[in-house]
Formats: C-alpha cells, sequence, structure tokens
C-alpha cells in the first residue's frame, strides 16, 4: 500500500484482493462480479489515535483464483510511505541448475554457464521480486510474475561464475 499524500491516515480495517482473474464488462450488460469487487473494499480512514499493535493479515478464503485478505487491526500509514505486505507465506522450493544455450562454432572457446532455477510452489504467490541467496550471499534479485499453486517457472539469472566450459 502507498500513501503519496501529505497525509498520515490511520487504517482501522481494511480488506484486499489479489490474484489473476480478469473481469469484463460487456457493453449494455451489468457484471455482477465486477461491481462485488468494487463493493468488497472497505478500509476506514480516520486520524485519531495510533494504535500500536502490529497488523496481522488473516486469509479469509479463495475462488476461482481471487484471493481475499483481511486486516483487523488498526495501522498508521505514513504520509510519502510504501507499507510492504509481507502475507503470503508460501514454500518455495528452488532446484538449482546451470543451462547452456550456445551455437556450434569450429572455434574452440570458453565461457560461463548460466545459473538457472526452477521454483515449486505449494500455494498462489502474486508477481513481485524475489530475492535469491545463496551461503548468506545475494546471488540475484528476480521479477515473478503471478503463479498459481503447482506452477512452475525456471527463473533465469547471470552467469555461474563456478560452471564453465
Amino acid at each position: 500500500m502507498q500513501n503519496s499524500t501529505k497525509r498520515d491516515y490511520q487504517i482501522k480495517r481494511t480488506e484486499l484482493f489479489d490474484g489473476d482473474v480478469h473481469l469484463q464488462q460487456l457493453s449494455n450488460h451489468h457484471c455482477p462480479m465486477m461491481a462485488r469487487s468494487c463493493c468488497c473494499i472497505k478500509s476506514a480512514c480516520g486520524c485519531d489515535s495510533y494504535c500500536d499493535v502490529a497488523s496481522t493479515i488473516q486469509v479469509e478464503g479463495e475462488l476461482a483464483g481471487l484471493y481475499w485478505y483481511s486486516i483487523d487491526q488498526a495501522f498508521l500509514l505514513s504520509q510519502y510511505s510504501t507499507f510492504s505486505l509481507s502475507f503470503v507465506q508460501a514454500n518455495i522450493k528452488l532446484e538449482k541448475y546451470s543451462g547452456l544455450q550456445i551455437y556450434f562454432h569450429e572455434q574452440t572457446q570458453e565461457e560461463k554457464l548460466q545459473r538457472k532455477y526452477r521454483n515449486e510452489l505449494d500455494r498462489f504467490l502474486s508477481k513481485g521480486n524475489l530475492t535469491v541467496r545463496e551461503d548468506g550471499c545475494v546471488v540475484e534479485q528476480i521479477h515473478l510474475n503471478n503463479l498459481s499453486q503447482e506452477e512452475n517457472q525456471d527463473l533465469d539469472c547471470e552467469n555461474d561464475l563456478n560452471v564453465s566450459y
């Protein structure tokens, strides 16, 4: 959530929606799903007192790829700030492998292989940046698209300094 105003906002309760759902409204027809999703987003803002309790994000449910979360505890969204929500606790399994894309030439050449990762998820993971660390060191930061449960995406990183040909 981002507050790009000159004012602090006290958020008392909010609901969040995420997922890979495309809503379309046909001409001269009313789309009940679109109307429902607009009406269900509730956020009560005021600048009264700040509640010190750490906000917890509850998973309310999922329907056809649309995920619904709620925050019932109040929190402060400061002016010109971004509030990052780390509410998706998916178990991500990364399998490291090296890849090579080469065209054959008549000459000898030495190069590094590319570092790649294959992932497996146990639940939906919304798009965003993924930081890959190995032995406590940041190896790469990769942008992921929305991934549904058990959907795999091969992640391409830079050249692997440990593997060459």
